[in-house]
């Protein structure tokens, strides 16, 4: 089966705060390993992250999202946005924002990669676990 890449853009609004009492806090996207990697730009009212995954059988009803900052099983794939203490050794998370990837269709990944654009979505930084999807979800841009 051939693989395709294509780019992720995720746009948090309200994200959460970077510190509260003297306490540093990091918020971004996580990888398989555990690390979290934190917005490519960040203003008082957004953040946005961005990764490039793996698809594997574009074509299909359900494809498969592979790579570094995918988890889930091959049909319940998803992304997750961590905020966690920053000045600690455990990393203790408070909370996590999981941004599932089943909406994105076959044509809007071809859409994507055939134009060299992002695929994007907006999700709401106050919320926590299965997040909702802002607006019409996922969009090429």
């Amino acid at each position: 089966m051939a693989k395709s890449t294509l780019k992720l853009r995720v746009i948090c609004l309200q994200p959460p705060p970077l510190s509260i009492q003297g306490h540093i806090l990091q918020f971004g996207l996580q990888d398989k390993k555990g690390q979290v990697y934190p917005a490519v730009s960040q203003t008082h009212n957004s953040a946005t992250f961005e990764c490039s995954v793996d698809v594997q059988d574009v074509s299909a009803e359900q494809p498969n999202f592979l790579g570094a900052f995918t988890h889930g099983t091959p049909t319940v794939r998803f992304l997750y946005l961590t905020y966690q203490h920053g000045d600690r050794d455990d990393k203790h998370i408070i909370k996590r924002l999981k941004i599932h990837l089943k909406s994105i269709t076959s044509q809007q990944i071809q859409e994507a990669i055939a134009q060299g654009k992002h695929l994007q979505v907006s999700v709401d930084g106050q919320e926590a676990a299965s997040v909702h999807l802002s607006g019409e979800g996922w969009q090429v841009e």
